[in-house]
């Protein structure tokens, strides 16, 4: 809205409400998310005026998002179904960690070099390229465990 016009304000809000998908089951899974899930919201006001760049509290850099609801383990993650005695609630996996940890991965791997500098991108790379170096020179020792 704000790229057509100039010198334009655009109102964005942000809301989320648990109460229509409250559980009052006893799933101990389905419970979980009336504690994690809750409701909140934030508001903003977008303007596109460059004469008010100098008052800006922050500037959007880039805009990242990675979809991972084509993978099977992270789709059933996190789903709506109905317990035994027909309550609907929200699911939560035991593969929900693993799911959220390769989002989060995946995001900064994208994000990463956008927003970081050259010189610290430089410095990633010769650490990695350092510790892959002595994992290979250097042969992991045998614990007792592995025995």
């Amino acid at each position: 809205m704000c790229s057509n016009r100039t010198r334009t304000s655009t109102p964005c809000w942000r809301h989320r409400s648990l109460s229509p998908n409250w559980y009052a089951g006893k799933d101990r899974s389905m419970i979980l998310a009336n504690c994690l899930f809750r409701s909140g919201g934030c508001t903003i006001l977008l303007k596109n005026n460059k004469s008010l760049k100098h008052r800006a509290m922050s500037k959007l850099k880039c805009l990242v998002r990675t979809h991972h609801g084509a993978r099977d383990e992270s789709y059933n993650c996190c789903i709506q179904t109905e317990d035994e005695k027909g309550r609907v609630g929200f699911h939560l996996g035991k593969n929900l960690p693993k799911a959220a940890t390769r989002s989060f991965v995946d995001n900064l791997r994208v994000i990463s070099p956008k927003i970081l500098p050259v010189r610290e991108l430089a410095k990633f790379m010769v650490v990695s390229l350092v510790k892959k170096i002595t994992a290979v020179v250097q042969p992991r020792e045998p614990r007792l465990k592995d025995l």
